[in-house]
């Protein structure tokens, strides 16, 4: 990666990246073990996310979703299978929705869940702060101009637009490419996950699970 051109000069631009797979690598680098591990023994294990991990043991393939992209005629075609190789800093988990809210509630108690604290109060409380210099206009997937970016997601720093769906400043979120969507809200006390499994991204069913949301 080291050896690729920039993108972009660093502070003029926010792009979608590799940068989550560079903080893996350095926190192998850091706690000398395999990322895989480091994660396994520090989040998954101690919040109970048993059925969580980057492979689906066999006894729980039958229970995986599938993803499904709608055809020229509307209709819906699985799309094919494609396994992680490695342990990705930024994407590749397998797990059921139960697993992931219990992540999300994790980030709404400010990194403590059921008495078990895998982050400090203070990490997490920098994580939900927009990191992006507001002089950076250029903002892949942050077309909201009420949207920053913390450390892992998106951060919601000015009410929605009339035009936009309803939110609350502070909301911490992510969606995925399959119309996935999770995010949290700390002035409500709210932790949303949301799994949809369609391609093309979707953001209609956004609008209307935001609507319902917050009515």
């Amino acid at each position: 990666v080291a050896a690729l051109p920039l993108r972009h000069e660093p502070g003029t631009a926010w792009h979608y990246g590799t940068s989550t797979d560079i903080l893996a690598r350095l926190v192998e680098a850091l706690a000398e073990e395999p990322f895989d591990a480091h994660v396994r023994r520090h989040v998954l294990q101690p919040l109970g996310l048993r059925e969580t991990d980057w492979t689906a043991p066999a006894a729980l393939q039958d229970r995986m979703a599938a993803t499904y992209r709608l055809s020229a005629d509307g209709k819906p075609e699985r799309e094919p299978d494609q396994p992680f190789t490695f342990a990705s800093g930024g994407a590749g988990l397998i797990g059921p929705i139960d697993d992931y809210l219990r992540f999300a509630r994790m980030l709404l108690g400010e990194g403590e869940l059921d008495g078990v604290r895998v982050l400090r109060p203070a990490t997490v409380r920098l994580m939900l702060v927009d990191h992006l210099d507001p002089a950076i206009t250029q903002r892949h997937f942050l077309s909201s101009p009420g949207l920053g970016f913390g450390f892992g997601g998106s951060v919601r720093i000015a009410p929605p637009l009339r035009d936009e769906p309803p939110g609350a400043v502070g909301e911490f979120s992510w969606g995925g490419a399959a119309s996935t969507l999770f995010w949290i809200d700390p002035a409500n006390q709210l932790a949303v996950v949301f799994f949809a499994q369609k391609l093309p991204f979707d953001d209609a069913l956004h609008r209307d699970l935001r609507r319902a949301v917050y009515g």
